[in-house]
């Protein structure tokens, strides 16, 4: 018997493909984000264990609040076009470039400096944000909803274990070494400033599987402006009908408490370690090792219990551990 593929099934090459994204965007957020370089920049950068928080806080927080406005408006005119990877190319493209320039963050800036770094953070986070946003909008028209909860956990796992060889690498290979590979100065902080360049052409690389093996949605044959003014249209009608959904009303608010807490963990804990611990380069690369080690068994397991269980099921038991 002729075996028929389910509506919105794609072949497993592009579905992996697909998760690969997972996997060339974690760096950013382990290396950069959570356990080297926002203690760097508190640390070395900033150089006061105090207002370097603040001043990380204020970065986090300004990305923040700019994906929460156009999040949704950039997901509705994408809705409205149809295509989603030549948005996630645009967002990719400025995040390789703004990871990059995070290696001129040098220790003791001026002023300017200060600035300028935390206004590329800024920019690098959005784009990598704004990036996941349309890599999630795919996975809909990649399988049937039986086997999303599946692939999401096995994309999300994917990428920690991605974000745990890129932590391996920067600790083997330029944190823990007297001599660094390829000439590194330690004591110009040219390993902590390196997670820049690495997590962007990391991501560079790795992203191509997503723009080769699954397919993108088509497109629906209508122009970027008349795509911008049907989308917001579209969303400002949503936002006024949302009252007479409870249900979707109740879900949006509860997710954004809930990952504010994740959200805030995931931005402080080096800091916190690095500035109360006093602990070095070293000692949060091990800590971040043995807490993706869990998270990557949690996203492999959450994926499979997802679909067995059902996703509110599981996202309450998950908040409650």
């Amino acid at each position: 018997m002729k075996q028929v593929m389910v509506v919105g099934e794609t072949s497993k090459a592009g579905k992996f493909g697909w998760a690969m994204f997972d996997w060339a965007n974690q760096p950013f957020f382990t290396l950069i984000t959570t356990f080297i370089f926002a203690p760097y920049f508190v640390s070395f950068v900033v150089g006061d264990a105090v207002r370097g928080q603040v001043l990380w806080g204020y970065t986090q927080s300004f990305a923040g609040v700019a994906i929460a406005l156009a999040a949704p408006f950039l997901g509705s005119i994408a809705d409205a076009g149809g295509r989603r990877k030549p948005w996630i190319g645009v967002f990719t493209a400025l995040g390789v470039i703004a990871s990059c320039a995070l290696w001129y963050a040098t220790p003791a800036a001026d002023a300017g400096g200060l600035m300028l770094t935390m206004a590329v953070i800024v920019v690098a986070t959005i784009a990598v944000e704004f990036a996941i946003v349309f890599n999630n909008a795919m996975l809909p028209s990649l399988t049937g909803e039986r086997h999303m909860g599946m692939l999401s956990g096995f994309g999300w796992g994917l990428g920690y274990v991605g974000g745990l060889i890129a932590l391996i690498v920067v600790l083997l290979g330029f944190s823990l070494p007297e001599v660094p590979l390829f000439g590194i100065d330690k004591a110009a902080h040219e390993h902590d400033r390196l997670v820049g360049p690495l997590s962007g052409l990391w991501l560079a690389v790795f992203v191509i599987p997503l723009f080769v093996l699954p397919p993108d949605t088509a497109s629906r044959g209508v122009r970027p402006l008349a795509a911008v003014r049907l989308g917001v249209g579209t969303l400002l009608e949503t936002l006024r009908a949302l009252p007479r959904y409870r249900n979707i009303a109740l879900y949006l608010v509860a997710r954004m408490f809930y990952y504010d807490g994740q959200s805030a963990i995931f931005a402080f804990g080096g800091i916190y370690a690095a500035g109360l611990f006093g602990w070095t380069t070293t000692e949060l690369g091990l800590f971040g090792i043995i807490l993706i080690v869990f998270a990557a068994v949690g996203a492999f397991v959450g994926g499979w219990l997802d679909d067995r269980l059902g996703s509110k099921r599981f996202i309450a038991f998950a908040v409650v551990g």
